[in-house]
């Protein structure tokens, strides 16, 4: 099943996960800020350019 989301629902998923996803990062990955917030960015582009074609409808799972 294909889960449309609209760019006003993708503003308001990223405003909501990005800072569990920047912690997240931060703590298991790397340790530091620049490298925490470079792939924060990187999972948040890529939800946006792939939002129309989501086939998962558990979000936070697909961000993980």
């Amino acid at each position: 099943m294909i889960f449309v989301i609209d760019a006003i629902s993708a503003e308001i998923i990223t405003k909501k996960y990005y800072k569990e996803i920047y912690s997240y990062c931060y703590s298991n990955l790397f340790c530091n800020e620049d490298g925490a917030s470079e792939v924060t960015q990187e999972v948040f582009l890529f939800f946006q350019e792939q939002r129309e074609e989501l086939e998962n409808t558990n979000i936070q799972a697909w961000l993980y």
